[in-house]
C-alpha cells in the first residue's frame, strides 16, 4: 500500500513507522504524517485525526490500554489516547516534559502485569490508566526507587515479566 495524492482512502503517507493490532484484530498503522486504521471489507485506509488542526503528526509507537482505547505515540506532539470505536482523540497529560515540541516518544509496551511502559528520548515512563497521566516508571532496587532517564529506542516485554530497554548510547 502507497499513498496516493488526491485518494482519502490511501493511507497518508507511504513512510510506515509502526503497525499494531488491538484486541478486535484492527489494523493500526503510524505514518510520518498521521494515524490511520484499515478497513479489511473496502481494502482502504481511514485516516484518524489526532489534533483539531489535523496536523501531520509523526507516529511512532502504538499500543492498547484495557479501557478500548490505543495510546499514540509522537515526535513533536505528545501522546494521544485514541477510543477505538468512534476514534475520538485527546491528549494524555505528560507531567514529566516542559517543552513537548521536543518530547520523542520511541515505543509503547505492556507487561504482564499490565503496566503500559513509554520508551522516550528523556526516559523510561509509565502511563498511570487512574490518573490518564504519565510520570516517570519507578523501579525497586536494592538502592532504593530509581528512574531510567536515558533515551529509550525500544522496549520488549515477555510474558514472565522480565523488560528489555534498547537505548541509543547506553
Amino acid at each position: 500500500y502507497k499513498h496516493k495524492w488526491n485518494d482519502k482512502k490511501t493511507i497518508n503517507n507511504s513512510v510506515i513507522n509502526v503497525i499494531f493490532i488491538d484486541k478486535q484484530n484492527n489494523i493500526w498503522v503510524g505514518t510520518e504524517e498521521g494515524l490511520n486504521l484499515y478497513n479489511r471489507d473496502l481494502d482502504e485506509f481511514i485516516h484518524i485525526p489526532l489534533n483539531e488542526l489535523d496536523s501531520k503528526i509523526q507516529v511512532k509507537a502504538i499500543n492498547e490500554t484495557d479501557d478500548n482505547t490505543i495510546l499514540v505515540g509522537t515526535h513533536g506532539f505528545g501522546i494521544f489516547k485514541v477510543d477505538i470505536e468512534t476514534h475520538l482523540s485527546t491528549n494524555v497529560l505528560i507531567n514529566v516534559s516542559k517543552n513537548i515540541n521536543s518530547f520523542q516518544v520511541n515505543s509503547i509496551k505492556t507487561t504482564a502485569r499490565g503496566a503500559v511502559l513509554i520508551g522516550s528520548n528523556i526516559g523510561l515512563l509509565r502511563y498511570k490508566t487512574s490518573t490518564q497521566s504519565i510520570d516517570y516508571a519507578q523501579f525497586t532496587t536494592l538502592k532504593g526507587t530509581e528512574t531510567i532517564k536515558n533515551h529509550i529506542q525500544t522496549i520488549l516485554t515477555e510474558n514472565d515479566d522480565i523488560i528489555w530497554i534498547g537505548t541509543v548510547n547506553d
